[in-house]
């Protein structure tokens, strides 16, 4: 009887653990339209995450290696070595989004931008966007609109960005037409952006590089853990808990308490 007392307080303890994590866990599911975590792959694609199937291409010198969390994939900077995501409507971000992603640089040169994803942001193309590192140093948002480049969002970090060294990246627009560009969980840069709606367009999404402007664009290095928000502006606390891994902040609190359960059901 004392023992299923103490069995009976403990699983009491455990459902108020459970809760306060589930009312403090992020909901990251939401308006997600696409999540590379390059888990899963067959060397021809990779698998997305997200409910949309928005699965991307590998192309060239691009292999899956040790990432952030997991696997990731590395990037040989060529103008065909990239993934390729076909267009679809759930990934026409307009007016509020949020995009982010890990980084590690295989080297870090003034003589090329190298830019993390890009989609339909050429000249040639009315509407598009990119995040990348400029060769100034730049963590620069640009958006195109009817063919014309609106004003950029970014700046150099302080200290400079250095090879072989994880940064998570990212960009939001909130409702109030506000971007901001965050290195590692802390805002580099908030500016307004009233007449910064991104145009539609049906060009694909390259991870891993601008092919419209060849070599000169592409990325060298590991990229992880890419996300895209329609519709959704994360907070500057949620983007520092999808830093832990958006798996793991989402998922794997609620599967450990779940396996702790079923062991202590089977006694």
């Amino acid at each position: 009887m004392f023992g299923k007392s103490l069995q009976l307080v403990f699983l009491c303890f455990l459902f108020t653990i459970a809760s306060v994590l589930n009312a403090s866990a992020v909901n990251f599911a939401d308006k997600l339209v696409l999540y590379l975590d390059f888990e899963k792959t067959d060397g021809e694609e990779v698998t997305d995450s997200s409910v949309n199937n928005n699965n991307g291409t590998i192309l060239g010198n691009v292999e899956q290696v040790e990432g952030k969390f997991g696997q990731g994939m590395k990037f040989g900077g060529a103008p065909e070595d990239y993934i390729k995501v076909e267009d679809s409507d759930s990934l026409d971000i307009t007016d509020v989004y949020t995009i982010m992603v890990w980084a590690n640089f295989t080297q870090i040169t003034g003589e090329r931008h190298q830019t993390f994803f890009d989609k339909g942001c050429q000249e040639t193309i009315p509407g598009g966007w990119r995040l990348l590192k400029s060769m100034e140093g730049i963590v620069l948002w640009q958006v195109t609109n009817g063919g014309e480049w609106l004003p950029w969002v970014g700046v150099a970090p302080s200290p400079l960005l250095e090879p072989e060294v994880w940064y998570h990246f990212a960009v939001t627009r909130d409702g109030k037409g506000i971007t901001n560009v965050y290195k590692d969980g802390e805002v580099l840069i908030s500016s307004p952006s009233d007449d910064f709606d991104v145009p539609i367009n049906e060009d694909t999404m390259k991870v891993g590089g601008s092919t419209f402007w060849g070599e000169s664009n592409m990325f060298i290095g590991i990229l992880d853990e890419l996300a895209v928000y329609n519709g959704r502006a994360l907070s500057s606390d949620e983007i520092g808990s999808a830093m832990e891994g958006i798996n793991a902040t989402a998922v794997d609190r609620s599967g450990k308490l779940a396996a702790t359960w079923g062991k202590i059901k089977e006694r």
